[in-house]
Formats: structure tokens, sequence, C-alpha cells
């Protein structure tokens, strides 16, 4: 894992997974020997995995983290059960709302209740780097390893407690799990 990423830029790298900070956290070695620690979120319950971190109250918001998918569930759009690796960012005025699926990012998008498609790709499967970065009047873009994916949508206003959270939520019939290896949050 890259320990310099995000020094010198305005927002925090927060690890999430660290097995002496969090329950679920796992520990593995790097190619170098290096100890990595990243969060394993699972559900097959019927109720959420949440890990969530309080922030201050932000300005347009750019989440930036790193994750696979294992176990994908399908998606309930009108229930949120299935979602295989969620992603909120509450900035105190807006709520970004993600899940990574099997079948491409969905999002719930302003003035709707329910999850959407944003962006196709069967990516989530793997270990990938996501970013959303999100400019004034909550418009949205959506990032793969770096490269623009032209997903673009505009997210809910919503005045909650600022934070960022992670989360996935399995059934009996239909368990999910993902892996979380960092995540930052920084404000534009």
């Amino acid at each position: 894992m890259d320990r310099q990423r995000g020094r010198g830029e305005r927002g925090r790298r927060v690890h999430l997974g660290r097995p002496d900070r969090l329950d679920g956290g796992t520990e593995r070695r790097d190619g170098d020997g290096d100890r990595e620690s990243r969060l394993r979120l699972r559900s097959a319950g019927g109720s959420a995995a949440t890990v969530r971190h309080g922030t201050p109250k932000l300005c347009d918001p750019t989440v930036d983290f790193r994750g696979q998918v294992t176990d994908p569930g399908v998606l309930d759009t009108a229930t949120g059960a299935g979602a295989s690796m969620g992603v909120r960012v509450d900035t105190g005025a807006r709520r970004l709302m993600l899940t990574f699926q099997a079948d491409g990012v969905h999002a719930i998008r302003k003035g709707e209740t329910a999850w959407s498609r944003v962006y196709a790709s069967t990516a989530a499967t793997r270990p990938t780097s996501w970013k959303v970065v999100t400019r004034g009047g909550g418009e949205a873009r959506l990032y793969r390893n770096g490269t623009d994916t032209g997903a673009g949508w505009t997210v809910q206003d919503l005045a909650a407690t600022p934070g960022v959270t992670h989360w996935v939520q399995g059934t009996a019939a239909d368990p999910v799990e993902s892996f979380v290896e960092w995540t930052r949050v920084t404000c534009s």
C-alpha cells in the first residue's frame, strides 16, 4: 500500500480496518513483506455491517478509496438490501450515496428514493481504486483507477451529521462481503 499517498493534500486518509482499532479488520503482508490492514465488511443476516467515521462539516467533498467486492449480492433498488460495498458521505447539507455491485455502480440521485445504476462495470469484484468528485450544486463525477468513467449525477440534498460510512447489507439467502483498503475524503 502506498503509505505516502495523501501527504501535502487537504484531507485525510482514514485507515479503516486496522486490527488494533476496529473489529472485523484483517491483516496481510504486501509483496515487500510490509504489514497492511484492510476493513472486512460482511453481512449475512439482513442487517447492515457498518463502519462510520465522523468528519467536520464539509464543503464539496471528494471521496477516494480502494476496495473489492468478494461476495456480491443482488441489489434491491427499493430497500438497499444486497448492497455489496456501500459508501456514504454526509456533508451537513448533501448526501452522496453509492454502492458498488457486480454489475456496476449504483447511486441514489437527487430527488429519488431508489437506487439506480450510474455506471455499468464488473470492476468492483477486483481490487479497484474509486473516486467521486463533487462540485457546487452537488454535481458528482466518478473515476475508476484514475480515469474518468464519464458517469455523472446530482447528489441528494440532506441535512445530516457529517461523516463517511462504508457498509454492506446481505441477507441469509444472499450474503455479501467486501474489503476496503483505505479511504480519503477531501474538501474542494
